[in-house]
């Protein structure tokens, strides 16, 4: 009589799969951390969300790196990592590196948009980007997941049905908060925000002499794409995270 074992196995974790940076091993500062370190980050890179943001538990890191790291640990990685005011850490070069571009109409980037949200993430990605250029509209080829693929069609049914409810409802203008959070997302300062905010409310939310305005968010990103042009190619100057993710 043989024994099925599989029943008493405890359920495998599904980690997710991430890019990484094979060139990080020529990089100068990866070069100079310490085996413990350079394990440390490797460890990062592995356990943070989809956002880059860290929880701490530097007890179970310890235990599954083999040796012992601590909050001054993170000081070794420079402006690699930023403590949060919620005491959480946060790769600064992470999005940039894992997603290129970014959607809200792409379900597998929901997660990233939670987090950039409630870790308040925004104001530092602009920071350290110089142009909040990684969060910018669009969805290249080739970063959809298999099972993305598999449902295209579906998808492309769902997103038919979603233009047509658009089409029935009303234009609703939107409140500056939502204006500023919009812009955040697609690297429009929030004082840009504003301009933009007021220019249209004060033509009441229309678009020539008569006719309604039926995209706002599509109205900002052109007011981004203005603005960008007015204040030189700030999204092509080379980001912080490329000196060595």
């Amino acid at each position: 009589m043989t024994c099925n074992n599989t029943l008493d196995k405890p359920p495998q974790r599904i980690m997710s799969k991430r890019f990484t940076a094979t060139e990080k091993w020529e990089k100068e500062w990866f070069q100079q951390l310490t085996p413990r370190l350079k394990c440390f980050w490797l460890y990062l890179c592995d356990h943070c969300d989809a956002a880059g943001v860290w929880e701490p538990n530097f007890g179970l890191a310890s235990y599954k790196i083999g040796d012992k790291v601590s909050p001054a640990s993170m000081k070794e990685f420079g402006d690699r990592v930023h403590l949060l005011p919620s005491g959480k850490y946060w790769i600064s070069g992470f999005i940039a590196f894992q997603y290129p571009k970014l959607s809200r109409e792409c379900k597998p980037h929901i997660p990233i948009f939670r987090s950039i949200e409630a870790n308040g993430l925004s104001p530092l990605i602009d920071a350290c980007s110089k142009g909040f250029h990684t969060l910018s509209e669009g969805y290249p080829k080739g970063i959809h997941t298999l099972q993305d693929k598999d449902t295209d069609k579906d998808k492309g049914k769902e997103l038919v049905k979603d233009k047509d409810k658009a089409k029935e409802q009303p234009f609703a203008p939107p409140t500056l908060e939502e204006m500023k959070a919009f812009g955040a997302t697609i690297g429009l300062p929030e004082i840009e925000c504003e301009k933009c905010h007021d220019y249209y409310q004060s033509k009441d939310w229309k678009v020539g002499p008569k006719a309604q305005m039926k995209d706002w968010q599509a109205a900002a990103r052109n007011w981004r794409r203005n603005w960008q042009e007015n204040n030189g190619d700030l999204f092509n100057q080379k980001p912080d995270y490329e000196k060595g993710f």
